[in-house]
């Protein structure tokens, strides 16, 4: 949503430089119709960041559906995504800790 909005604020304001309206109007469309989407799947963002209640419902299902996806998926599939996601440190996302979240295959 962020993207979204930060999106419309730099077509307004090349607009607002002179660029061509036709033009910046069509981008303006678009990206109000991708906007109009995800409030409709997330709800309305909230100042400061927090989670709706809706939002969270609608992040706890994702991310249920891509763990049970996950979990079917071929083990060397899940060994490729794993790697692709690790960073190249132990610790670099976890602050010092090696210990690690999940088991491959």
């Amino acid at each position: 949503m962020a993207d979204v909005d930060r999106r419309l604020e730099g077509y307004r304001a090349v607009l607002d430089q002179g660029g061509d309206p036709a033009v910046v109007a069509s981008w303006i469309s678009d990206v109000q119709r991708e906007r109009k989407v995800l409030v409709a799947q997330l709800g309305e963002p909230v100042p400061g960041g927090k989670l709706t209640k809706n939002q969270a419902r609608a992040l706890d299902a994702g991310l249920r559906d891509f763990v049970s996806t996950l979990a079917d998926a071929d083990p060397e599939d899940k060994a490729e995504l794993y790697r692709s996601s690790a960073s190249p440190s132990p610790t670099a996302r976890t602050g010092g800790s090696t210990s690690r979240c999940c088991r491959v295959g």
